[in-house]
């Protein structure tokens, strides 16, 4: 997956590894002011940011540096890309809707 399509033309990233963002994630950007807990997603992946477009939304808790979530528009298109599967978000339902109410 590290050097798909996807990844790299349409998402302006560089994929990590399998299992890279596991633990405490915290939002940034739009996402801002929410911590969320995916430890539960037993393959949460991670990534860089690679172009100019991608705007980072979810960073890994330190002492990583990589990224969980971005956002992106381009060429017409815009996206919102999480490196987890979302039913993992949190431990509850409200930390779940915190992410989907977002501008």
């Amino acid at each position: 997956m590290a050097r798909t399509t996807l990844y790299t033309d349409y998402l302006e990233a560089d994929y990590g590894v399998d299992a890279g963002s596991d633990g405490t994630i915290t939002g940034a950007d739009i996402m801002a002011g929410l911590n969320l807990n995916i430890s539960a997603d037993p393959y949460p992946d991670n990534f860089t940011i690679t172009g100019p477009n991608a705007v980072a939304i979810f960073t890994n808790d330190p002492p990583k540096t990589d990224l969980s979530g971005l956002r992106i528009a381009k060429d017409g298109y815009k996206a919102i890309y999480f490196a987890w599967n979302f039913n993992y978000t949190g431990t509850s339902d409200p930390e779940k809707d915190a992410v989907l109410v977002r501008p």
